[in-house]
């Protein structure tokens, strides 16, 4: 994707350099600002015109996207980046002060109570982690808003704190270990858990996380913090579950716990926060469902503009945006396909089969347009420039047939279809193997039965769950996404898991249990 950036100067001034759409060379940008109008060339490297375009000199005042307040609470409130002229995040940042202070108090009163041991590290561990989190990427994040606390967050936040609740009110009943030795496996256990479920997103999903710099390459940076900013979603359940199952099973045999009987214990809690983490997809507006069929007798649920189930429906065409709706033009491009009567592109005078070049709209600066190369890039251009900040909902669309670029007014009303609520489904599916699990751990007397019934139980749900979505596509030629083809290999697990608990049972009842640490 190539951006091109104009800005507004006094005389003549160079723009970026970008291509020229008839014949792929380099061509100069140049925007020369005459009276109440900006006069856009496209100049050649000999200094030849190619196109003029002229467009009103209007003075805009910054505004937010036009669909924000419409779109999913994605964005709950902001905190402000100072108090009293005191910064709070960064290196000088009051949090970081705080964030210290609290490690050291903690780590004093456990050396105070029990004195040095192994569970020492995790304030060390915990604390590090959070001081680069505050002084590395949160001030990459803030936003002229303040710091955006996010929904999704949020829920992902309460998810950790009543599943640890739940976890402590179990453990606390069988006194298997104390509390600090809790507090320390629940630490790694969480952490590990988050990172193996943004590790596996970003494996999944790894065109999502590159950004690109203005002049087209990768940006190292923006990319870094797109890989790390997981308060905007992006966490996968199952690398959650496989990298917490292994922590906490390496937790246990490094300090030789009963690794099946914390197993039955650690799943319920485990289902509790994944039901609280789903209420935050649904208000991230990710993890979506597929259509619903005008003739089903189910419920949809309708997402705002610019919500990622809009993005997803624009891409495969299923409704057009603005009365457009493009297709892939012979030898690269896009092409229009589609032209809604009365809307805002025949209003403008675009007809079907106008070749698209590139689709931008009018800032402060100038005019920011990005060159377009395939059909869903238009669709997904389209809908982020009608969303821009300075541009109220304005957006350019450069076409072959014409010298000028079309104007097409902002919709007060798009196209949404009504999809199925996956993320209430697999959130009240959640929260019921929650209540199975606490229900039948109150009368097991098999070590490890529990969380075996998990295994079972939560991958054919998560399948039958995965029929309804329609964010993923198939998954290596499977005919099955990634959800699906990892419920099939956790199912395999279950039935080992399954037979080494029950021969376990069964030499314990012939008086010949194994002097094994999971015992």
């Amino acid at each position: 994707m190539v951006r091109i950036k104009f800005f507004p100067t006094r005389g003549v001034g160079n723009g970026i350099i970008g291509t020229n759409y008839e014949n792929g060379a380099l061509d100069f940008l140049v925007l020369q600002t005459t009276g109440r109008f900006r006069k856009l060339h496209f100049v050649n490297s000999i200094g030849q015109a190619v196109r003029e375009y002229d467009f009103p000199l209007v003075k805009r005042r910054p505004t937010v996207s036009r669909f924000s307040k419409q779109s999913m609470r994605r964005t709950l409130f902001y905190l402000p980046t100072s108090l009293f002229d005191i910064p709070l995040f960064g290196r000088d940042g009051l949090f970081l002060y705080l964030l210290i202070a609290a490690t050291v108090i903690a780590l004093g009163i456990h050396l105070w109570r029990r004195g040095w041991s192994r569970e020492c590290w995790s304030y060390f561990w915990i604390g590090g982690l959070g001081a680069v989190i505050l002084t590395v990427i949160v001030p990459k994040v803030v936003e002229p808003s303040g710091f955006p606390i996010r929904s999704y967050g949020v829920c992902l936040s309460i998810a950790v704190v009543s599943a640890f609740g739940l976890l402590y009110r179990q453990l606390s009943k069988k006194h298997y270990f104390s509390a600090d030795m809790l507090f320390s496996m629940a630490a790694w256990t969480v952490v590990c858990g988050i990172l193996g479920a943004r590790l596996f997103y970003v494996i999944e999903y790894p065109d999502r996380m590159l950004a690109s710099s203005p002049d087209g390459s990768i940006s190292i940076g923006k990319t870094v913090v797109n890989v790390v900013n997981i308060a905007e979603g992006g966490l996968v359940v199952y690398g959650s579950i496989i990298a917490g199952t292994v922590t906490a099973i390496g937790f246990m045999l490094y300090h030789k716990l009963p690794v099946f009987k914390t197993l039955d214990i650690l799943a319920p809690a485990l289902m509790l926060g994944m039901a609280i983490g789903r209420i935050g997809c649904f208000m991230n507006g990710c993890c979506f469902g597929a259509v619903v069929p005008p003739d089903s007798p189910a419920y949809g649920v309708v997402f705002q503009p610019g919500s990622p189930v809009h993005y997803h429906q624009l891409d495969h065409g299923h409704v057009p945006f603005m009365g457009l709706k493009f297709h892939d033009a012979a030898g690269g491009g896009a092409e229009v396909s589609v032209v809604i009567p009365g809307g805002s592109a025949e209003k403008a005078g675009i007809r079907a089969g106008m070749r698209i070049r590139a689709i931008g709209y009018p800032d402060r600066e100038g005019i920011t347009a990005y060159e377009v190369k395939n059909a869903v890039q238009a669709g997904n251009q389209l809908l982020t420039s009608a969303m821009e900040p300075g541009g109220k909902g304005e957006v350019l669309l450069f076409a072959n047939e014409s010298h000028s670029p079309y104007r097409l007014e902002p919709e007060k009303h798009p196209v949404i279809l009504p999809v199925y609520p996956t993320q209430l489904y697999s959130s009240a599916g959640d929260l019921l193997l929650c209540g199975v699990l606490l229900l039948l751990g109150r009368f097991n007397r098999i070590d490890g039965l529990v969380f075996n019934v998990f295994l079972f139980l939560y991958p054919v749900m998560r399948y039958v769950i995965e029929c309804y979505r329609d964010d993923e596509g198939s998954f290596l030629g499977t005919g099955f996404t990634v959800a699906q083809n990892v419920s099939g290999f956790v199912l395999v697990v279950a039935v080992i898991v399954s037979a080494v608990i029950f021969t376990r049972e069964n030499m314990r009842r012939q008086g010949n249990r194994p002097g094994t640490v999971g015992a």
